[in-house]
């Protein structure tokens, strides 16, 4: 058995549960919000468990992934796999894959072998798996080796696996939506390992489900479902990886844009999305007789600088937005924004437990209106009048977790408000940088967004502090030529004087005095 990651040997049972539970979500997006950049073009749809038969999903974009589904329904003979990322509140499933199902082509498979649930989010209470994550949690090691190799793993739960002989029989199981029917056909066995990150923590499930019941999975088996559930990690890790490289790369690119006076990434980003768009996922087979005339009116249409590949990865995406409901279209993350250590929450409205406050501070700002407030919304905070912020506004980030009309719902001057008309009116500060987002999966980061916004009020200076430079040069030369301009004449006529009293009968110190007074003459003259 490989060694247990680092995390599992350091895992504590008296660890504050605060802690583990604030800190769920961030774990979960990290890798989320990276995969999701990378691979989708809108957010993953919130489905209807009960109506699955309904609607028509979509596969995963990312082939690695639905590779690594689709190998362990080969490797165990089994109906289907899914790989999930998991928060408090919400299961986000990235692939899904049958023994069967192309890799390419969400229409090429066997009869009743398609996708159920393709890349989608759904409530966590309703997932097959929802039992077990409290005991993943716990790990405090790796699994122990088994006593041969001969040694099979049976039905129960434990801190490594949730196997399932037959839900059918298990009343735990029988009113779950996902259990009820695919296709008609309810579900029976399933096998599921957790998926840690690279420090142990619970981000995710490596699922096997059929239609048959079994007696349970092999110690080979076992050992399988876990080293793909560390391949798992690796893969996005690596996607994670790329994707801080890639930010950094476009934060590096728009300072030295705007320190070469330029004001767009537009460029950038195309290439970008060009590259994103290529690992687009078919529905079906396109190739055909009339590749040559749809080109035609492609470039006839768009203009001969599009292509048609591109043309067409528009189209099967597009296909896929208008064969989904109403509403699938919302995320179920918009209720699961991210908290972080780091950050100030205001107004928490997450399903799950509360973040852990350290101040009375955190309190008074969280405190709502109920007043007009409409059923099912989460309370309006109230505005900085009657609440109490904290002292220091430089390098914060205040996550609100909901609108921020809301937040600051009497607020006239959302910047004056957020950092206090006090420290506007004494000048404290020279500029503010207000920054936000709208997608509920991205969060914050105080080691790479603030560091960046700080750099990028250093360059916002210095170009300040060059420009006053300028400035002041150019008042000084402006004061200088009128001062001078002034002054020229009535030089002229002292530096002719002393002239004429060199000329004189001086004794030695009128000389002296002379000369003083021509010395200066002349280096005001020159000036």
């Amino acid at each position: 058995m490989p060694p247990a990651p680092p995390a599992l040997r350091h895992l504590s049972s008296g660890s504050r549960t605060h802690s583990r539970l604030f800190t769920r979500h961030l774990i979960s997006l990290s890798y989320l919000r990276p995969w999701i950049d990378s691979f989708q073009d809108t957010v993953i749809p919130h489905v209807d468990l009960a109506t699955l038969n309904e609607r028509s999903p979509a596969g995963c974009n990312d082939t690695a992934l639905a590779a690594f589904a689709q190998l362990g329904a080969l490797r165990l003979n089994a109906q289907r796999c899914f790989i999930s990322l998991l928060s408090s509140s919400t299961e986000y499933v990235l692939a899904e894959s049958t023994r069967t199902l192309s890799l390419q082509y969400d229409g090429s498979h066997a009869k009743h072998d398609g996708l159920v649930l393709g890349t989608a989010a759904f409530s966590r209470e309703d997932a097959i798996t929802h039992l077990a994550s409290n005991d993943w949690r716990r790990a405090s090691s790796a699994r122990e080796p088994p006593p041969s190799n001969a040694h099979y793993y049976t039905e129960g739960q434990s801190a490594h696996w949730l196997i399932v002989s037959d839900m059918s029989t298990q009343s735990r199981f029988l009113d779950l939506p996902l259990v009820q029917g695919i296709n008609d056909d309810p579900l029976r066995f399933m096998c599921a390992v957790p998926i840690r990150s690279k420090l142990g923590s619970l981000v995710g499930s490596y699922c096997i489900i059929d239609t048959k019941p079994r007696y349970g999975v092999s110690a080979d088996d076992m050992t399988f479902l876990e080293d793909m559930a560390s391949t798992i990690t690796n893969h996005l890790e690596a996607i994670v990886s790329t994707a801080r490289q890639e930010r950094a790369e476009k934060l590096i690119q728009g300072i030295g844009l705007f320190n070469t006076g330029k004001d767009t990434l537009r460029h950038w980003w195309i290439a970008n999305d060009d590259e994103k768009n290529n690992r687009a996922r078919g529905s079906v087979d396109d190739t055909g007789p009339n590749r040559s005339a749809q080109s035609e009116r492609v470039n006839h249409d768009l203009g001969p600088e599009v292509s048609v590949e591109t043309h067409e990865r528009h189209t099967v995406r597009s296909s896929r937005a208008a064969n989904a409901s109403p509403d699938t279209t919302q995320d179920a993350a918009s209720r699961d924004l991210p908290k972080s250590t780091s950050v100030k929450d205001f107004g928490a409205a997450d399903h799950g437990p509360p973040a852990h406050n350290n101040s009375s501070k955190q309190e008074d700002i969280s405190k709502a209106s109920h007043e007009d407030q409409p059923p099912g919304m989460p309370p309006n905070t109230e505005s900085r009048d009657s609440q109490t912020f904290p002292e220091e506004y430089e390098n914060k980030m205040f996550n609100l977790q909901s609108e921020v009309k809301r937040a600051y719902s009497r607020a006239s001057n959302l910047i004056r408000e957020s950092l206090g008309a006090e420290g506007v009116s004494s000048q404290r500060f020279r500029a503010t940088a207000l920054v936000w987002v709208a997608t509920p999966l991205r969060h914050f980061d105080m080691s790479e967004d603030v560091t960046y916004l700080r750099a990028f009020s250093n360059s916002i200076m210095a170009e300040v502090a060059r420009l006053e430079t300028i400035a002041a040069d150019n008042a000084k030369t402006t004061f200088i030529s009128s001062v001078s301009h002034e002054l020229r004449s009535p030089l002229h006529g002292v530096l002719g004087g002393v002239e004429f009293l060199e000329g004189t009968n001086l004794d030695t110190f009128q000389r002296d005095m002379t000369g003083a007074v021509k010395m200066a003459g002349m280096t005001l003259l020159d000036t």
